[in-house]
C-alpha cells in the first residue's frame, strides 16, 4: 500500500534534514473559505491547505513531549495527528482570526472535536495561496 503525503512528510522530519519539504492536502472547501470571509475578512478562496517540515519539526519540539503536555492539560502529537489536519480544515467545529504571528502574517485558528479538542493554527500566506500549518495542540477532553 502506497504512503499519503503526511507521512511522506514525516520520514522527512525524520530524517534530519535541514533542507524544508512542503506537501499540499489540496484546497480549502468553498464553504469553509465562505465562512472565513465573513468572519474574518480574509479571503482564503481557491487556497492550498499544506504541511511542511519545518512546521512539523516546531509542533513536535513544542507539543510533542507527553509528560509536558500533561502538565498543560494536553496531549502531545504524534504523527498520525497530521492525517486528521484536511478533516479539521475542511469541517472545523469553529474557525477564528487569532491575530499575526512573528513574522507578521495573519493566522487563522481551526478547532474540531475528535475525541480530543484539536486546535490547527494556520499561517496565511498570500502570495502563495496557501493556509500553511504554523502549530498544533490537542487539548485532553474532560467528562462533565
Amino acid at each position: 500500500m502506497p504512503i499519503s503525503k503526511v507521512e511522506e512528510l514525516l520520514l522527512a522530519v525524520q530524517q534530519q534534514s535541514n533542507e524544508n519539504y512542503v506537501i499540499s492536502l489540496g484546497k480549502i472547501n468553498e464553504d469553509v473559505a465562505a465562512q472565513i470571509g465573513l468572519a474574518c475578512g480574509i479571503d482564503v478562496r481557491d487556497y492550498e491547505i499544506s504541511l511542511d517540515v519545518y512546521a512539523i519539526k516546531h509542533i513536535f519540539k513544542n507539543h510533542g513531549n507527553a509528560e509536558k503536555e500533561e502538565k498543560r492539560g494536553q496531549i502531545a502529537i504524534q504523527g498520525s495527528d497530521f492525517e486528521l489536519i484536511e478533516e479539521i480544515i475542511n469541517a472545523p467545529d469553529v474557525v477564528f482570526y487569532d491575530g499575526k504571528n512573528k513574522i507578521g502574517r495573519e493566522v487563522l485558528q481551526f478547532q474540531k472535536q475528535v475525541k480530543n479538542r484539536y486546535i490547527i493554527l494556520k499561517e496565511v500566506r498570500t502570495g502563495k495561496k496557501q493556509l500553511s500549518l504554523n502549530s498544533m495542540r490537542i487539548i485532553k477532553y474532560k467528562k462533565d
